[in-house]
């Protein structure tokens, strides 16, 4: 009987510390869901505004560049013959640059042997000019800006698939 007993008593015991054991672990598990649930809250917190900020940014930049009478200029080509003085190619490289991380500076930096007719090619390009309106910048036909363009991708960015435009090789410089 006292064996029996013992028995039951150590029995009870190991049975309330596999109790409280599987307690703990169910309430470090929710402990742990709990903080999951919170940085899940906080990654989510900095995505919206890591979105508001670019939303931000992107008003920012078109506004800066509609406010920009050369820029203004260059996106009337299309229908007529512009010409731009240096110091208007300036400042619209500046202004680029001032709102795209020094995107034409790196560029210079990066492909020294591009001369300024090259670099302008890239600046009208980004600014999303159509042929057309590059042809009546320079005086020439839209294939001669196509056939400058398809040049400067080859032997200025050494970029020979034909399947990625010049218009890309830009934007990933």
């Amino acid at each position: 009987a006292l064996v029996l007993r013992m028995a039951l008593m150590a029995f009870y015991a190991v049975r309330e510390r596999l109790r409280a054991s599987e307690q703990r672990r169910l309430s470090d598990a929710r402990l742990h869901e709990q903080q999951v649930r919170m940085q899940e809250q906080q990654i989510n917190a900095q995505r919206e505004q890591l979105r508001q900020r670019d939303g931000t940014v992107e008003f920012l930049k078109d506004f800066i560049l509609q406010r920009s009478e050369v820029i203004q200029k260059l996106e009337g080509s299309a229908h007529r013959h512009v010409v731009l003085s240096a110091h208007e190619w300036t400042e619209v490289e500046r202004t680029l640059d001032a709102i795209d991380s020094d995107r034409f500076a790196r560029l210079r930096q990066r492909f020294p042997e591009l001369n300024e007719e090259d670099v302008q090619l890239c600046i009208l390009t980004h600014l999303g000019l159509s042929n057309r309106a590059i042809g009546n910048l320079y005086g020439i036909s839209i294939s001669a800006v196509q056939h400058r363009k398809l040049k400067l991708k080859k032997e200025g960015f050494g970029e020979d698939d034909p399947d990625i435009p010049f218009e890309q090789v830009v934007e990933n410089l």
